[in-house]
């Protein structure tokens, strides 16, 4: 697939003003549209991202909603839907005052964290990898990651 340097967007880690949305295409190699992110920025703090693309018939189709701790990485996570080759896909992880659950498909645990730990998804849209490039560079190129 052939990535835009739209999908390299910068997030902003506070809360937005006001809702906003915006829309990106995904193309396959061959230059042909082959699926769509739209990422709408909530004025409740939620960002919340409907993602999918088909390429030769695979491809995954997410829904996404996260909430950001103070120092740019996740507070809560979930993403739901289907992956590239049609798995389920159900990850949710939460940030509570340092303890940190999560669980998907494959996985589930808990650990205490230190401010500015993130969560490395196992499925994500192009938006949590702003998120996770943002965190790790506002840390000087490196982030504690959980699960450890």
């Amino acid at each position: 697939m052939v990535w835009g340097a739209a999908l390299a967007l910068g997030l902003a880690a506070g809360a937005a003003q006001a809702e906003q949305v915006r829309k990106y295409n995904v193309y396959a190699a061959d230059g042909v549209r082959a699926g769509e992110q739209v990422t709408t920025w909530g004025d409740d703090g939620w960002v919340r991202v409907k993602y999918g693309y088909k390429d030769n018939g695979r491809g995954p189709d997410y829904v996404e909603e996260f909430r950001l701790t103070p120092q740019g990485t996740f507070a809560e996570y979930r993403i739901k839907g289907t992956s590239t080759f049609g798995a389920e896909v159900d990850e949710h992880y939460t940030d509570e005052g340092g303890k940190a659950t999560w669980a998907s498909r494959s996985e589930h645990g808990a650990q205490t964290v230190e401010p500015g730990s993130l969560y490395l998804p196992l499925n994500n849209t192009f938006e949590a990898e702003s998120v996770m490039l943002s965190a790790a560079m506002a840390h000087g190129g490196k982030v504690a990651l959980v699960p450890n």
